[in-house]
């Protein structure tokens, strides 16, 4: 009897394996690598926030290997470079859905690279779990697709009621680079903006833009305030030659604005630009933000920035759906990600709504003195003596 038994359990063991059934096989206590894809962009426009992403990643990679995987299995992830381009982000997801059957790629990091891997995941039936992109077209890109970085939508429609609301602009000039996110946000922004604002659309190429050019007939429009929707390395170009022209021109931008490269490259031209971000304070004391930023700066020697927060919670909230399904299985994790709430992510609390998107608000900020603060506070400091504070946004 005995040995019958333990033919039985061989044979199920073996018939597990050679029918293709989850990694999670308990009754085998075999330890299966778990693997996963990320494609990120490692070089290019996209390079900055890319770099910053795969640092997350790594940390949170390590952390869960450490805690003992999942349910015990190791995981693995296979790094892509997208290189910002649409079409290498493509070819990337080709290779890691076809040649290494991966259940879920974490990626990409611009929206148009998102877009474009967007329809391999569908029709592949495979998660695509973006850290960064926020075009608003990702929102209805399938039931497959997921991200923990929030849609323009709520960016765009915050930055266009400071505009009217706060800063009381009334002619206001869009300038966005031509892409899914330059353009998506655009769209957003002016249709947020209230009846008694103008504006006026113009958008430069990714790549040969003439700033100079570009500057000049900003001018000639006359403004009173510009909305700058790019990446770092063409908004700093593109600064400088604004204020070169016209110093005093108020001036608003995304969140891809905040980070120490753009100040790096832009340069004076930088002060006075407002912008949103979703908060992350690594001075913070809730308990998952200290700890995330204490390891962070244990690896790396360096504060980490908004960028790998989200590349480390990406890593940690797709583990923690594979955890709870007890499966790699694409519709089973895709489940477990709709079911989550308020996960204690280092970017925020992480909940999806029904199109799997992330719901975090963002708040102002402003470059002053060749620093990011909080728009909110530059204000209140500013306010004439005896004028009452005014209402904190929120």
């Amino acid at each position: 009897m005995a040995r019958r038994g333990l033919k039985r359990l061989h044979t199920g063991c073996l018939l597990a394996v050679l029918g293709g059934l989850t990694w999670l096989l308990p009754a085998c206590q075999a330890r299966r690598q778990v693997t996963i894809g990320a494609i990120v962009s490692l070089t290019g426009e996209g390079a900055y926030y890319g770099q910053a992403i795969r640092q997350g990643m790594d940390l949170a990679l390590l952390e869960v290997n450490r805690s003992g995987g999942i349910d015990g299995n190791p995981l693995q992830i296979l790094y892509r470079d997208s290189r910002s381009s649409p079409q290498e982000a493509a070819a990337a997801a080709g290779w890691l859905f076809d040649r290494q059957d991966v259940p879920l790629i974490l990626g990409a990091v611009l929206s148009s690279e998102t877009l474009a891997v967007a329809p391999l995941a569908e029709r592949r039936h495979k998660i695509l779990l973006s850290p960064a992109s926020s075009s608003p077209e990702i929102t209805v890109a399938g039931k497959y697709i997921f991200r923990v970085y929030p849609s323009d939508t709520l960016e765009g429609a915050y930055m266009a009621q400071l505009a009217s609301d706060e800063l009381h602009l009334k002619r206001i000039k869009v300038l966005a680079i031509e892409n899914a996110f330059g353009q998506g946000l655009a769209h957003v922004f002016r249709k947020a903006l209230p009846p008694s604002a103008t504006s006026d659309l113009q958008t430069y190429p990714a790549h040969g833009a003439d700033f100079p050019a570009l500057a000049r007939q900003v001018k000639e429009w006359g403004p009173d305030g510009i909305y700058l929707a790019g990446y770092y390395s063409d908004m700093a170009e593109a600064l400088k030659e604004i204020r070169r022209i016209d110093p005093q021109v108020t001036i608003l931008s995304t969140s891809s604005f905040g980070n120490p490269k753009t100040l790096e490259d832009a340069g004076g031209a930088a002060e006075g630009v407002i912008y949103p971000a979703v908060v992350f304070d690594p001075a913070s004391d809730e308990p998952n933000v200290s700890r995330f930023v204490k390891a962070f700066r244990g690896r790396y020697g360096a504060d980490p920035d908004l960028w790998a927060a989200h590349g480390y919670d990406a890593v940690l909230v797709a583990v923690e759906a594979m955890r709870r399904c007890g499966s790699a299985v694409p519709d089973r994790v895709s489940q477990a990600l709709l079911d989550i709430r308020d996960f204690p992510g280092a970017s925020g609390p992480i909940s999806f709504d029904a199109e799997g998107d992330v719901v975090q608000y963002p708040r102002a900020y402003i470059v002053h003195e060749g620093r990011f603060i909080l728009y909110r506070d530059y204000r209140d400091q500013r306010r004439e003596p005896g004028e009452a504070p005014r209402k904190k946004r929120s």
